[in-house]
């Protein structure tokens, strides 16, 4: 149950902070856009309390797999509240 919340809370930040390709808000597109990146965040995120782990690994994401610039202000703002709700839920 616990992991279960914790690949939610994580697909859910994905999805409404970092959505590098824009897709939140458009009708009929569901949370479950990243979700193939969740597992991957939440080892980071429990790799260590940095935000830079989970932070360069959205980057990395988004220039590989997406073929975008790369946006480090948006994934630390991302890693950020990733962190913060994982901390304040007493999850990961």
């Amino acid at each position: 149950m616990r992991d279960r919340r914790l690949f939610e809370d994580v697909s859910q930040v994905l999805h409404k902070v970092w959505d590098p390709i824009g897709v939140k808000g458009i009708p009929g597109v569901e949370n479950d856009e990243y979700q193939s990146y969740v597992a991957g965040v939440i080892a980071r995120m429990n790799a260590g309390c940095s935000r830079d782990q989970p932070a360069s690994y959205l980057v990395s994401i988004e220039i590989g797999a997406m073929g975008l610039q790369g946006d480090r202000a948006n994934a630390v703002l991302t890693a950020k509240a990733l962190l913060d709700r994982s901390r304040s839920s007493g999850l990961r």
